[in-house]
């Protein structure tokens, strides 16, 4: 777990220097509906913004 925003950008900083990381082409934060039979499956992912 991440607990700080300093242990965040440190993840970032390790995930980003990783030879496969490409910059990504767009970002954002979705609301998403889980099943009630397996709330592990996600049903449908709900964008509010585009950016």
């Amino acid at each position: 777990m991440i607990y700080t925003a300093d242990e965040f950008k440190k993840l970032v900083e390790e995930v980003q220097g990783q030879d496969w990381y490409r910059n990504p082409i767009g970002f954002g934060i979705a609301r998403v509906d889980r099943g009630q039979l397996n709330p592990d499956k996600i049903l449908q992912a709900t964008y509010p913004v585009l950016n």
